[in-house]
């Protein structure tokens, strides 16, 4: 995979037909989107009544794909990419 250059701009777009965001003023691919569910993250705890992500801290739903900042790495410990 292609390291990012160091974008800071904030402002990110999809693309038809390709998972992730690319940053609307470089170009630069920034965040991807990766096609397993979050619940099987290393960041993912279970709770009572359901999943929670102990990065993001949000709540974790059964349909929700990892998505995250190409320079920050991965969310899946064993991750090739």
């Amino acid at each position: 995979m292609k390291k990012v250059k160091n974008c800071t701009h904030h402002i990110t777009r999809t693309r038809p037909d390709k998972m992730g965001q690319w940053c609307e003023l470089c170009g630069e691919k920034v965040i991807e989107q990766n096609n397993r569910m979050c619940q099987f993250c290393k960041f993912s705890g279970k709770m009572y009544n359901g999943w929670i992500c102990k990065k993001k801290m949000i709540t974790i739903l059964p349909t929700m794909f990892a998505s995250y900042k190409i320079k920050d790495g991965s969310c899946f410990e064993n991750d090739d990419k």
